[in-house]
């Protein structure tokens, strides 16, 4: 009822009164879009996939609900307005707008959107040989100049790591994955809190929940960035052993709290998605990108995404759907003149495959395994299963569930 009641307050708010002028009703729908955007959010994060505007038989399809109008949904309008961003939205959406009300022909309304155009930055999107050399110059070089000067770029934990796999690229989906209990949660938020010294980080996950998270996150700094309290200051077991916390205990906490805002600030964003689409998630993540706070993207992790409306369609797989999931993920990785480099966390099989899904694998520029000693064996290690530049092999690596990490 409530998606009801907002698809139809904007299909109300483009309705002229007597006498009314098209600037009088764009204003009504404008003030009404800001208002009730937080109301049919969900409507618009669940159905719709970010960037692309629906016509009204594309959201019955997707929606169930009907609705019956010539021309464009004003949900259409309000996603696309949500994916140009603050900044040329009204403007653009003005010009659409007073084609919409002009006429109900839905070609008429296809053109006004093309006209206005996506927002994104297509200039040079076609190059010559000569065009296409300069620039790969004039990127090689600001890319050694930004690696000399010690500028913001993805990196690892493991310094072997970052010297077998030494070039991420914008736009890479690295795949992070290993057995259950294995760490790889762990892992995935230490490389999130790594990042976040220089660059902004999105961080999804589907089942630590808040007190976990920040009880791993003040394990995590004591090696990460406080070396020097190892062994004599806060730890995951600690943490858990005892309900209630000394002064001593508590004052800490208070201290460790301090030195992550010192260390880190506010760049990463916390992002709970337990049953959410892969749309939604994506669109999540484009809002998030606009705002500037997704330098780099990290999934944990892809076997536990809602994928269950693409079950229903055709009776696909459970293959299928991780396979659409991590393509999905790919193509918002590498969004064109916006991309943002992704580690996308999946379970694993016994024998190093990832679960259910083989051609994740290939997708991937590069796969990331944890493996976890059992009796006889060497000992923990990390391995680099495929790099689309760099070297792949393993190097030694100890998990200690005391501090919630890997460590080389």
């Amino acid at each position: 009822m409530e998606r009801q009641q907002a698809i139809s307050g904007y299909i109300a708010c483009l309705l002229k009164f007597p006498d009314e002028t098209d600037d009088q009703v764009l204003d009504r729908f404008f003030t009404y879009y800001r208002s009730g955007l937080s109301t049919a959010a969900d409507l618009i994060a669940k159905y719709a996939y970010a960037g692309v505007a629906m016509t009204p038989r594309m959201f019955n399809d997707q929606t169930k609900l009907q609705i019956n109008q010539d021309g464009l949904s004003p949900n259409s309008i309000s996603v696309y307005a949500d994916a140009l961003g603050e900044s040329v939205a009204m403007s653009k959406l003005q010009d659409v707008g007073r084609k919409l009300l002009a006429s109900n022909d839905m070609a008429t309304a296809m053109q006004a959107l093309a006209e206005a155009g996506t927002g994104n930055d297509d200039t040079g999107a076609a190059l010559n040989m000569p065009e296409h050399l300069v620039l790969g110059n004039t990127l090689f070089y600001e890319r050694q100049d930004m690696i000399r000067a010690g500028m913001a770029q993805v990196r690892f934990p493991w310094v072997r790591l970052n010297d077998m796999l030494p070039y991420i690229y914008q736009d890479d989906m690295i795949i992070l994955s290993g057995d259950s209990k294995v760490g790889k949660s762990s892992a995935a938020h230490q490389i999130a809190l790594r990042n976040a010294r220089n660059i902004p980080v999105v961080y999804f996950h589907n089942e630590d929940n808040p007190l976990k998270l920040h009880m791993r996150r003040l394990a995590q700094m004591q090696i990460e960035f406080d070396p020097g309290l190892t062994g004599s200051g806060l730890n995951y077991v600690d943490l858990v052993r005892s309900t209630i916390k000394s002064d001593r205990v508590l004052e800490e906490i208070e201290r460790t709290n301090n030195l992550i805002l010192n260390q880190i600030g506010d760049r990463i964003t916390y992002v709970y998605c337990s049953g959410w689409t892969p749309e939604r998630i994506c669109g999540e993540w484009a809002r998030l990108r606009r705002m500037g706070r997704a330098g780099l993207v990290i999934i944990d992790y892809l076997n536990k995404i809602e994928f269950g409306h693409l079950l229903r369609q055709r009776g696909n797989s459970p293959a299928y759907a991780l396979d659409y999931t991590a393509e999905l993920i790919k193509r918002e990785a590498g969004r064109s003149g916006q991309p943002t480099p992704c580690i996308l966390v999946q379970q694993e099989n016994p024998d190093g495959t990832v679960r259910d899904s083989k051609s994740t694998y290939i997708k991937a520029q590069a796969h990331i395994s944890l493996k976890r000693s059992k009796p006889g064996d060497p000992g923990d290690e990390i391995r680099l299963l495929r790099a689309n530049d760099g070297e792949t092999g393993s190097f030694g690596a100890t998990f200690f569930p005391k501090y919630m990490l890997w460590v080389t």
